[in-house]
């Protein structure tokens, strides 16, 4: 009942000390569940993208500004939309440094910031490309702004994307009101989720002093937020009947409710990835081991519902297994998997 009631209110735009008083626990209870909320829905999102069978619709897609910890620290959302359906497809994120005049306090944060690489909008966006390029035959039918990296990611995708460049028009009264019309007319999916991030999650609102502390925690709620717009909420704020954007694609016949999202706990080692999507490796049969030689504990961690874990990280393609690394080698740096043997690569280049 508690997991129902804190999904509800922090997409209602509740922050989560507002949500621990009107529930009445400790605020660490609310954030504890709110991870969990949050990993809950990033799996869900991605099982539910796997379901997708074809994109059959063109796609827009920008960045949601937002913020980590200060304005110092600005993070881009990456947001793919179905310009017909209004579906959210998974997100990706861009972390880079922001350009705002820094107080005294925010110049005392400057040590403790998290190092930004250069160029991470055009590889959130290329990546994000080629996500969405699997389930399309033939081009992609991109939608966007003129920001120079989406041009950049859509040209290193081997001439499979159609790009449409909507550019952001002089809005004063009596200059370029055509072009704003068609822009808005073309991007008002991305412009409308956008629109519902603000107002319906506190730390994403500009003036506010709940910010996220975590890049994941940020990214978690957005999730949230995703699989409440596309599988719960209707396409329309006046028409409550109106259909779900899950239901506009086929992945469902009908509205969910909080209780049916969350009734079935998801794993990470148990959602099939799609081709060249690497994951944890495991396997099971005849010549797997039964175990450590007395030592239960280790036992019980080498094995997921009768499968063995290998430690390794694969991923299947045309068929075959590719290894690509030990599980212990990953180095974990501001949320995201490094391998190592990347970066010796780099740093023999």
């Amino acid at each position: 009942m508690l997991f129902r009631s804190v999904a509800g209110l922090l997409v209602a735009g509740a922050a989560l000390r507002q949500i621990a008083r009107h529930l009445g626990c400790a605020p660490s209870t609310v954030q504890r569940l709110s991870v969990r909320l949050g990993r809950h829905a990033t799996l869900f999102q991605r099982r539910a993208y796997h379901e997708i069978k074809r994109i059959e619709e063109p796609v827009v897609f920008d960045h949601f500004e937002s913020f980590v910890r200060s304005q110092v620290e600005r993070l881009g959302v990456g947001t793919p939309v179905g310009q017909g359906s209004w579906y959210v497809f998974p997100l990706s994120a861009a972390r880079y440094r922001g350009s705002t005049r820094r107080s005294r306090r925010k110049r005392a944060l400057q040590r403790a910031i998290e190092p930004t690489s250069p160029g991470a909008v055009v590889r959130s966006a290329e990546k994000t490309l080629e996500m969405l390029l699997r389930k399309v035959d033939g081009e992609l039918d991109l939608v966007s702004d003129d920001h120079p990296a989406y041009r950049s990611a859509a040209g290193r995708c081997g001439g499979r994307i159609r790009h449409r460049v909507y550019a952001n028009p002089d809005r004063s009264p009596g200059r370029e009101v055509r072009r704003a019309r068609s822009r808005n007319r073309e991007v008002f999916a991305g412009d409308l989720l956008h629109k519902l991030m603000r107002h319906c999650q506190a730390h994403h609102r500009r003036e506010t002093i709940a910010f996220s502390r975590r890049l994941n925690a940020l990214l978690e709620r957005a999730f949230l937020l995703v699989v409440w717009r596309n599988f719960v909420k209707g396409r329309s704020e006046r028409r409550t009947r109106e259909a779900t954007p899950a239901m506009q694609v086929g992945l469902t016949d009908e509205r969910w409710s909080w209780s049916r999202v969350l009734a079935q706990r998801l794993f990470p080692s148990r959602i099939e990835l799609p081709e060249r999507h690497e994951g944890h490796l495991e396997f099971r049969g005849p010549s797997a081991t039964s175990g450590y030689y007395r030592n239960p504990e280790a036992t019980k961690q080498l094995f997921d519902g009768g499968w063995l874990r290998t430690g390794d990280r694969a991923y299947f393609a045309d068929g075959n297994l590719f290894l690509t690394g030990r599980e212990k080698d990953i180095i974990i740096r501001g949320g995201r998997n490094v391998s190592p043997y990347e970066q010796i690569g780099r740093a023999h280049v």
